[in-house]
């Protein structure tokens, strides 16, 4: 397109190549943008700043953030993911461990019980006897 605007004549030529030269300097400040949102640095502000006013709020469009970082955030879905299955193992182990606890205390208080339960008859016939 360079080369078309430098080939015109003179009147068209001005007009074109101050157009061109917007062009390249939008389009450049589009690449940075994009460079600073697709890095694996960029936070939620840096989405928000790109956003137009009113889709920067999380609340009122959550689907902003996702637009703006998917792999961040498929990267919280994932940690996310493994803290709730952590999680559910640990509190299947507590459980279990209530459960196994529970049984063995009732076990021994049994055990304790039946050993009461056979001295106060073999007291009564030692003192029967």
């Amino acid at each position: 397109m360079d080369l078309e605007a430098r080939s015109l004549q003179p009147s068209a030529k001005a007009l074109c190549l101050s157009k061109l030269r917007e062009y390249k300097s939008d389009l450049n400040q589009l690449k940075k943008d994009f460079k600073r949102v697709s890095s694996p640095y960029a936070n939620q502000s840096t989405c928000e700043e790109l956003m137009e006013p009113g889709m920067a709020d999380v609340h009122a469009m959550p689907e902003s953030l996702h637009y703006c970082c998917p792999s961040r955030n498929q990267l919280i879905r994932w940690e996310i993911s493994s803290v709730v299955e952590i999680l559910s193992q640990q509190r299947q182990t507590l459980l279990y461990a209530h459960t196994k606890g529970l049984n063995d205390a009732i076990d021994k208080s049994k055990k304790v019980l039946t050993a009461m339960s056979r001295r106060i008859r073999r007291n009564k016939w030692i003192v029967g006897l």
